[in-house]
């Protein structure tokens, strides 16, 4: 796994991720173990250029202790892919994706830093059709609770975008918050904003994902980026009994406030 410099707070953690899951594919193409894991930037990333209408604050998510984000999906293959956390403190998170869309290309890793909002790792979403159509998706968290989470869609295909509406749902599948993005016909590079931060006696279980496709002649392609969530991180203690690997860094590591 790739690090970046360029953020002075990130960890590398033994995880166990089974849950951002676009709904239709089935079975898993591949699992990422123990990605790195930084803490969030979204409200100082100058790719970020838009919030979806709804999203709690950038900068209330970047305030977060024990708020990390993943920004590297080497090795994702098209399909579903899961990311694998060895802790049991952390979420499990599953990437699968349905509708009118490329499955030989959808799904894996796009290197091109334009349908990225950190670096040049991103996930890729593509239709694989000019007419008008409707890409689906869910994320669901397992495991550990999560009580906020956040992700970027990037790019400069957006023309054909009319809407994308995403849902954050409780455990239960009761809908906490709505989010929407409304299309302009803009081909400008974009970085979309999505995230909540649910209330103290909640946890986010799933997160639904619409983008409806106006015809066109382009083709849409869509960078998922800077996959944040907020969960509980190891003590010291605990940690450093996850070590697997060389140049894992423990320093500052503390159990949040919920």
């Amino acid at each position: 796994m790739k690090t970046s410099t360029s953020s002075s707070r990130y960890i590398r953690l033994p995880l166990l991720l089974a849950g951002l899951a676009f709904a239709g594919q089935q079975t898993s193409a591949l699992t990422l173990t123990d990605p790195s894991l930084f803490a969030p930037n979204y409200s100082s990333n100058a790719k970020v250029t838009q919030s979806a209408v709804g999203a709690t604050s950038a900068a209330t998510l970047d305030a977060l202790t024990g708020f990390w984000v993943v920004r590297d999906f080497t090795g994702f293959t098209s399909g579903s892919n899961s990311i694998a956390f060895t802790s049991t403190d952390l979420p499990g998170i599953q990437f699968s994706f349905s509708g009118s869309i490329q499955l030989d290309n959808t799904g894996n890793e796009i290197t091109n830093a334009t349908f990225a909002t950190s670096g040049s790792s991103a996930i890729r979403i593509q239709a694989n059709t000019t007419n008008a159509a409707t890409l689906t998706g869910l994320i669901d968290f397992t495991g550990a609770g999560v009580n906020a989470v956040a992700f970027t869609l990037a790019g400069n295909r957006f023309a054909r975008v009319s809407d994308i509406t995403v849902n954050f749902l409780s455990e239960t599948s009761t809908v906490l918050s709505t989010q929407t993005y409304t299309g302009t016909g803009s081909s400008s590079a974009i970085g979309l904003y999505f995230g909540y931060e649910a209330p103290s006696s909640q946890t986010i279980g799933s997160i639904s994902i619409s983008v409806t496709l106006d015809s066109g002649s382009e083709t849409v392609v869509l960078g998922l980026d800077d996959v944040g969530f907020f969960s509980t991180i190891p003590e010291p203690s605990s940690a450093a009994m996850l070590v697997g690997s060389a140049g894992l860094l423990l320093a500052s590591i503390r159990r949040p406030r919920r």
